[in-house]
């Protein structure tokens, strides 16, 4: 079972410790993927120094321009279109999570196959 993460930049963020976290997650890297997925045309290289660390991460660009009015929905569908994984999720872009993260999700998947949606605080 292949998870895809996906979260979403509006060119605002001021730190990327989100990459840092789910790139440390103790779970078998060809098991999952993390998306970047960016409404503007940002060039950030700090951001993109930090997702080219992880072979399993990529970013995913609309390209839009400054003046256009960001939208929430269809910056994580650009991101949704991308991803190959059996199970979703998309967190914002600022959270950390434990290192063990993506292991719960998928005990979480295998014991109670009736959900098709959970939420995490």
């Amino acid at each position: 079972m292949k998870i895809s993460v996906i979260t979403w930049d509006a060119s605002f963020r001021e730190s990327f410790h989100t990459i840092d976290s789910f790139g440390k997650q103790n779970f078998e890297k060809f098991n999952y993927e993390f998306i970047w997925s960016e409404f503007y045309n940002n060039q950030n290289k700090i951001l993109k120094s930090k997702i080219d660390l992880y072979s399993n991460f990529s970013f995913v660009n609309m390209n839009n321009s400054i003046d256009k009015k960001w939208h929430l929905g269809k910056t994580i569908n650009h991101g949704i279109k991308h991803a190959k994984g059996d199970i979703l999720i998309i967190p914002d872009g600022d959270v950390i999570v434990n290192d063990n993260f993506l292991n719960q999700i998928i005990e979480i998947f295998k014991n109670s196959c009736d959900e098709l949606a959970c939420y995490f605080r």
